[in-house]
């Protein structure tokens, strides 16, 4: 898993943030939506949506070198990523910082695009 698929995310065990194929059809299911309604049905603020994508995305470096996943692959992993969350929020973490990375990644991975539209500069929208 090569690190420039990844984008940096420092907020606990990650080191960075990614999508695959089968990280996105377990975000898709925790949230009962497909991933082209992630950007419209305004999920970047929920609670639910940010601890999944923390769980399925956030990577850290094994020691081989490797972008492994942060967080265990079972709700006991996503409540860790819950609870990462909340202790940054606490702390005064900033969100934007999660939401942008987010984002970054869902265009990295290629199922998001930015916005060529200088009226909605940084959008991002699904791909068709």
């Amino acid at each position: 898993m090569p690190a420039d698929r990844s984008i940096p995310l420092v907020i606990g065990p990650g080191t960075s943030i990614r999508f695959d194929r089968g990280d996105i059809k377990a975000i898709e299911n925790v949230l009962g939506i497909g991933y082209r309604h992630f950007a419209r049905t305004g999920i970047f603020g929920s609670l639910t949506a940010t601890e999944a994508f923390l769980w399925r995305g956030m990577r850290a470096e094994n020691e081989k070198g490797e972008l492994v996943h942060a967080f265990p692959l079972h709700d006991a992993g996503k409540e860790q990523a819950g609870d990462l969350f909340m202790s940054f929020m606490q702390d005064g973490g900033d969100v934007s910082l999660i939401d942008t990375a987010i984002l970054d990644a869902l265009v990295l991975c290629g199922l998001f695009r930015r916005s060529t539209n200088t009226q909605k500069s940084e959008e991002n929208q699904p791909k068709n």
